[in-house]
């Protein structure tokens, strides 16, 4: 009974108006961010994480969704623990409690894409007397710029028993390369979109270099992150609409106009390369297809990338493809591992990432 009166107390205490609040300096952020003027962060992208190190035995963390889709991983001392989704409008939510004493490092991993909506984050809260650290950035960095698949979406679409939601960055295979490495992980990607088209109303060209991908006027800062290794994976949502004359999007992008030709895809493509080659300069670069249709047996567009890399004449840029899954729908939980595996390999291979 004495422990249980205690618990309750600390909890209150906890998350009383009066508990302590971690200044955002405090905070480690991975992804891109922005930082108010009222000391609160935006959290955007797919794959953006917000850790706190401290001695303690539990945290909590203020958050202000938009939406209230939105889906986060909360990872404790390197462990995924549990998903959460927070409520629309501004909440705390205890994230971690009954930790052992002693140091703990804990993260909360966007889980869904950023047309979810804006997290705003404005805190965490400890336990009074909790002492925070410093976390040590990574050595290495990678950047994705992708789809649907990059993000990790319809991870269960022919999974049904996979858990959790059906967008889980987490698991996608993206995110555990970057794990695999160690390595600080951007992943400034959107489901449905595209090089030429998407889905939806923005392209790839459109929205590669906002912080907030919804805001055209927030453009991020490309000093503040220097990856090693670039991966882009485009063009499957391309080869998906090019087939399909009659759809908004389509005829939105191209009119009554027959689709864009293979030249013509090689040059905009090269195009976004040589883009992002300029905001990265000592990047390895690598233009990455599949796993989904685009990169199916007898598909052409495998071809428009070994193309584009082979005119731009740059050592550092790389051309790979991913097995196709087969099948209809995303990739699963199971195949983005050994996309993963795929992609690990051949990081190992053209870079001086070893294992």
């Amino acid at each position: 009974m004495k422990h249980t009166y205690f618990r309750a107390l600390l909890l209150l205490l906890l998350l009383s108006p009066g508990a302590t609040f971690a200044q955002n300096k405090r905070a480690n952020f991975t992804g891109r961010v922005k930082h108010f003027g009222n000391g609160s962060t935006g959290i955007y992208w797919p794959g953006t994480m917000i850790s706190t190190r401290f001695s303690g035995t539990s945290v909590a963390a203020e958050l202000e969704d938009a939406t209230g889709r939105n889906v986060y991983r909360i990872i404790i001392d390197g462990q995924p623990v549990r998903d959460f989704t927070p409520a629309y409008g501004r909440k705390t939510y205890v994230i971690a409690e009954n930790l052992k004493p002693g140091k703990h490092t804990v993260s909360l991993h966007r889980q869904t894409d950023w047309y979810n909506g804006i997290t705003t984050f404005h805190g965490f809260r400890y336990e009074d007397g909790t002492k925070t650290y410093r976390i040590k950035t990574p050595r290495r960095r990678i950047a994705f710029y992708g789809n649907s698949i990059t993000v990790g979406a319809g991870m269960r679409e022919r999974d049904t028993s996979s858990k959790g939601p059906s967008t889980n960055n987490y698991l996608s295979y993206s995110a555990r390369t970057a794990r695999h490495f160690g390595a600080e992980y951007h992943c400034n990607s959107s489901s449905g979109i595209g090089l030429m088209i998407s889905w939806g109303n923005d392209i790839m060209p459109e929205i590669y270099d906002r912080t907030n991908p919804a805001d055209s006027s927030s453009v991020w800062d490309f000093s503040k992150d220097k990856p090693e290794i670039v991966v882009v994976n485009l063009l499957q949502n391309d080869a998906s609409l090019f087939l399909q004359p009659k759809h908004p999007q389509y005829i939105r992008q191209f009119g009554d106009k027959a689709a864009p030709t293979p030249e013509t895809v090689i040059v905009t493509y090269m195009g976004f390369i040589k883009n992002l080659r300029r905001h990265y300069p000592n990047a390895r670069i690598i233009c990455a297809l599949g796993s989904m249709g685009a990169v199916s047996n007898g598909s052409p567009w495998p071809g428009y990338i070994r193309e584009a890399v082979n005119r731009l004449q740059d050592p550092r840029i790389h051309a790979f493809t991913f097995d196709y899954i087969g099948g209809n729908g995303h990739p699963n939980a199971a195949e983005h591992a050994v996309m993963a595996e795929r992609l690990i390999a051949f990081i190992n291979k053209i870079s001086d990432w070893k294992d």
